[in-house]
């Protein structure tokens, strides 16, 4: 008896771990508007409903994106 079927493992589709991001189009918007006509980060954190850390980290991410795709690397 010959036996058809592999003996590969499944995959699994690669789960996000940890809590969602708060990071949505529609907060990304709000914080460029905000900032765009001159808001302070605080009160613009503050309007979209997010720390100020929290907004300073996601800026930094986005630099670290822009820079990534700039120059072609990946970390």
């Amino acid at each position: 008896m010959t036996d058809t079927h592999t003996t590969q493992p499944a995959r699994r589709k690669q789960r996000r771990r940890g809590r969602p991001s708060l990071l949505t189009p529609a907060v990304m918007d709000l914080l460029t508007r905000a900032t765009a006509v001159g808001l302070p980060m605080t009160q613009a954190a503050d309007a979209a409903g997010v720390g100020r850390s929290t907004f300073l980290r996601w800026m930094s991410r986005g630099e670290e994106v822009v820079e990534e795709s700039s120059t072609g690397t990946s970390t």
